[in-house]
């Protein structure tokens, strides 16, 4: 595989992302559990293409999906909403 097939990997594995992130009627655990496990098909993904091409760069296909970031973000607004219903519960 080439740099440009590796390259649409990622872009493709971004936008799968950008789609988990903002959909709809999904709730944010279940946003955020989507993401983890994207997360790690990618981390997988990235350590099979590193194994067929040892010019891989492993941090940079990584890096390129935003797939971390985007995950810490939706664990982020899932413990804020669990915070929101526990103190919602204590004032009612």
């Amino acid at each position: 595989m080439t740099k440009k097939h590796f390259i649409k990997i990622a872009e493709t594995l971004k936008d799968r992302a950008i789609v988990i992130e903002h959909y709809p009627t999904g709730t944010n655990k279940e946003r955020a559990t989507a993401l983890f496990t994207l997360k790690h098909t990618i981390y997988d993904l990235g350590a099979e293409f590193k194994l067929i091409n040892p010019n891989f760069d492993y941090e940079k296909f990584v890096n390129a999906t935003e797939i971390e970031e985007k995950e810490v973000q939706a664990w982020k607004n899932y413990k804020e909403e669990m915070l929101e219903r526990r103190i919602k519960r204590q004032t009612v």
